[in-house]
């Protein structure tokens, strides 16, 4: 940024030495006072018209009837006839005089000297004829006079189909000499400014990449052509010889430099408005067509003049939108500088118009005013370019500098709510997610090939009995101890790994709010029952807590990370072996597959269940239920099965269920399991002509679902059998949770004509108060009484009082696991009606319970 300001300061300073040069050589070429203005002192001026294109002999040049001329500036505007002037001169002509026409622009120019009645010398030359014809190389009509020491007359005619102008001065060959060296310094330093200002604009364009600057470079190209076309700089040097091509060029550099500068303006401006960008494409439609007829032939005057108006036009519409700018709340130097540029523009077209009409005296001033005004005017639009182009820079660096600070704020905010989501809010210990992810930095299948790497599970075993006894702030008091003693612990240990190398370099984690852990290498010395009994005494010292100490009861799991298992499923391995730890009474415990049930399996086990369930790869298979006065079936209890593909072998529902009910399934599971009884039902009814009852066992976690009794009715019905047809099962552990949602779920059903069963009877929470305010249908007594009837008398005494209070409250009463024919006996002489077991049949599948039934015999038993 500071480099581009230099090189902006030492462009201001390479342009003004341009102009300084230019002004300093436009002053002294106007200031010689040997140029002096014909009609002053003794000189006679007089003038007169005649026909355009006349030939006229010397006898009718001086017969002509003249009109007095006040001073030697002549200007008629556009005029048609050919002027014809008379200069006379009584005291003769001077040596090395010159004859000077100070008017670039004229077609037609022929002199005549006469002294004495001779014709001493005659010129020709004019815009319309070779540059090669002038008397004096020059861009003004220089005419070198003949000395003469008698009076002497000179005439004058001049012809141009634009404007018609004839400034005469009498000078000399030493003026023109110098006067010619000033102008070429003019024009010098003017074409170098323009060639300057042309490389500024293409160096701004590949630095800003800003198409503006690239107009910008054509407008300057085109006002640089127009002045060195209005000043015969072109004709003089590029196409000397071609002087019909010359006339015509003059209005394409009129109207092409006219047509850039409203481009470049709408594109400074960045015009939007739809009657400025009508009345802008208008300009520059005129100044195109203007262009391509420029080389018709009798169009010169016409489009001259019209291109004069237009050039005046396009540099007021400029100022008016300038003007417009600075109006605008948000006004800016480049602004300024763009409006003084127009201004200078507008004033050195309207006086340089002013003096072609002759409105104003033919002076250096007005003379040069477009080239001096163009020279300001290109300055102050480059001023205006840098000074916009420097504002853009700075406000860019500033959006840039406000992004970076925001950024930086963002990134902060953003490391900050790392940190949280990563780091315990009490201790600031790292979280379990950052442990995870650490680990896979540390590359902990190299550390494996080497090293014994061990997770240490520290299980606060006491969390929610503080909060229910002293609160929240007791319990966290006691954690935010624990992760205090346990990061002391470790901080100097070299033995425990590092989980925080970005923040705190702490080396214990936080898995949840009762578990914490840290990874041992090489740690045969923690894993020995001195130090895990030295870490237990450390960290269980009471904890204060205001005038209290409060007691710490934790457990310690260990687990050892192997290529088979990650450290994820090693963690849940550690908290298993705390949690069993806390079962045994136990301050330690190293995990073992025989230390409970692994996470990780129960997990895939889980998942297994449920893919068997989507792809009905569970069945059921069916106990009967047997009458002992009649021995006839009156009905079967329907018992879920799994077979585990994945590992071989019959799953068993003690093991599967009780992850069951911890998902969402067990409800689907509970309507799968009465579609397949009811199907089952309904083709024994079909295959035999009877139709027994059918029980269903109910988890616990189905009583909580209030939708359930109108699911398994409308299941039941969808079948067409009778709702006393089906007997459901629940235990008492049901009741344990919510008993009134439970108890309200059992009437339900009832209510709709199913039995209610109560199974399991005598081994849970049994209260008579159950089987008062539920609408049981049904007692079954559990196993376990069966098996101690014959060996214990206070069994003995218990079955005989269940089986009098089912019969008092009108209940069947039914026996499981009869698996002998003397405790069949013994059941029914006790009064037992009806019962189920091996005895009888096993569990078997709906073909082969079907072949059972053909084949029992009246007792029930199957016929050998």
């Amino acid at each position: 940024m500071n480099a581009h300001r230099t090189t902006f300061k030492s462009i201001y300073l390479i342009a003004l030495l341009f102009c300084g040069i230019s002004l300093v050589a436009w002053h002294q070429a106007s200031s010689f006072t040997e140029l002096r203005p014909l009609g002053s002192s003794k000189d006679v001026l007089s003038y007169t018209f005649v026909d355009d294109g006349s030939v006229l002999s010397v006898e009718q040049i001086q017969s002509q009837a003249y009109r007095a001329a006040k001073h030697g500036d002549l200007s008629f505007g556009y005029q048609s006839d050919a002027l014809l002037v008379r200069v006379t001169l009584p005291q003769g002509v001077s040596q090395d005089a010159i004859l000077v026409v100070d008017y670039s622009l004229l077609d037609r120019l022929e002199l005549w000297q006469i002294s004495d009645t001779k014709v001493v010398g005659q010129w020709q030359s004019g815009d319309m004829q070779p540059f090669s014809s002038r008397p004096l190389a020059s861009r003004q009509f220089l005419f070198p006079l003949v000395e003469t020491s008698s009076p002497t007359e000179l005439f004058l005619m001049a012809q141009s189909e634009g404007t018609l102008k004839v400034p005469l001065y009498f000078s000399s060959f030493a003026v023109e000499d110098a006067r010619g060296q000033y102008t070429s310094m003019l024009l010098g330093g003017y074409l170098g400014f323009i060639a300057l200002m042309m490389l500024v604009s293409v160096m701004m364009a590949l630095i800003a990449g800003d198409r503006t600057y690239r107009i910008y470079m054509l407008y300057v190209a085109s006002i640089g052509l127009f002045n060195a076309q209005m000043t015969g700089l072109l004709f003089q040097w590029v196409w000397p010889e071609s002087p019909k091509f010359n006339a015509s060029f003059t209005n394409v550099a009129i109207y092409l430099s006219a047509a850039c500068q409203i481009w470049f303006v709408m594109a400074f401006l960045n015009v939007k408005s739809k009657i400025a960008l009508i009345i802008g494409r208008g300009f520059v439609l005129i100044c195109i067509l203007g262009m391509a007829s420029a080389f018709r032939p009798n169009t010169y005057a016409l489009l001259t003049s019209v291109g004069t108006v237009v050039l005046i036009a396009s540099s007021l519409l400029c100022v008016m939108l300038a003007v417009n700018r600075l109006k605008q709340s948000a006004t800016h130097g480049s602004d300024w500088y763009f409006m003084a540029a127009w201004v200078c523009m507008l004033l050195g077209i309207s006086i340089t118009a002013a003096g072609v009409m002759g409105l104003l005296p033919s002076t250096s001033i007005v003379n040069n005013a477009t080239l001096i005004s163009s020279m300001l005017e290109v300055y102050f639009l480059l001023a205006a370019l840098i000074d916009r182009y420097n504002r853009e820079k700075n406000q860019s660096v500033s959006a840039l500098s406000q992004a970076l600070l925001e950024s930086q704020k963002r990134e902060q905010i953003e490391r900050h709510l790392l940190f949280q989501a990563t780091h315990d809010s009490l201790s600031r210990l790292p979280k379990k997610e950052l442990l995870i992810s650490r680990w896979g930095a540390k590359d902990a299948n190299s550390l494996l090939q080497h090293e014994t790497v061990s997770a240490y599970i520290v299980h606060f075993e006491g969390y929610y009995d503080q909060v229910l006894a002293l609160g929240q702030e007791a319990a966290e008091a006691i954690v935010l101890a624990l992760h205090t003693r346990l990061r002391h612990y470790t901080k100097n240990n070299n033995a425990i790994v590092r989980i925080d190398d970005q923040w705190s370099q702490d080396k214990v984690a936080v898995l949840d709010t009762s578990d914490m852990c840290f990874i041992g290498v090489n740690d045969g010395l923690l894993t020995s029952p001195a130090e895990l009994e030295h870490l237990y005494r450390c960290l269980c010292e009471p904890v204060p807590f205001g005038l209290l100490k409060l007691e710490v009861k934790l457990t310690i799991g260990v687990a050892t990370v192997s290529q088979e298992n990650d450290l994820s499923s090693t963690l849940r391995r550690g908290q298993v072996a705390a949690k069993e730890a806390a079962n045994r009474n136990l301050h330690f415990l190293l995990y073992d597959e025989r230390e409970g049930e692994d996470p990780e399996y129960s997990a895939k086990l889980l998942t297994r269940f449920q893919q068997a369930m989507q792809f009905e790869n569970l069945f059921m298979k069916f106990q009967p239920q047997i009458d002992l006065r009649t021995g006839e079936v009156v009905g079967f209890e329907s018992l879920l099965r799994w077979f585990d593909v994945e590992e071989g072998v019959y799953q068993s529902p003690d093991h599967f269920m009780p992850l069951v009910e911890h998902t969402g399934w067990v409800g689907p599971l509970a309507e799968f399991v009465t579609h397949y009884s009811c199907r089952f039902l309904q083709r024994f009814y079909a295959h035999f002509g009877v139709q027994p009852q059918i029980s269903i066992n109910l988890s616990g976690r189905n009583l909580s679902d209030p939708h359930l009794p109108e699911k398994l009715i409308n299941i039941i019905k969808s079948y067409s059998i009778s709702p006393d047809k089906v007997v459901f099962e629940v235990t008492e552990t049901a009741f344990v949770g919510d008993a009134t949602k439970a108890k309200m779920i059992l009437s339900r059903l009832s209510e709709s004509g199913v039995k209610i069963a109560l199974d399991d009877f005598g081994t849970g929470y049994s209260s008579l108060n159950y089987l008062r305010t539920l609408p049981f249908d049904k007692l079954k007594i559990d196993k376990s009484f069966l098996d101690d009837i014959d060996r214990s008398s206070h069994a003995n005494t218990i079955m005989a009082a269940t089986l009098a209070l089912g019969n008092e409250l009108g209940m069947d009463v039914i026996a499981e696991g009869v698996e002998t024919q003397q405790m069949a006996e013994r059941l029914q002489a006790m009064g037992c009606h009806y019962c189920q077991g091996f005895y009888y049949a096993k569990p078997l599948t709906e073909a082969e319970l079907f072949e059972w039934y053909a084949a029992r015999n009246s007792n029930g038993t199957i016929i050998e």
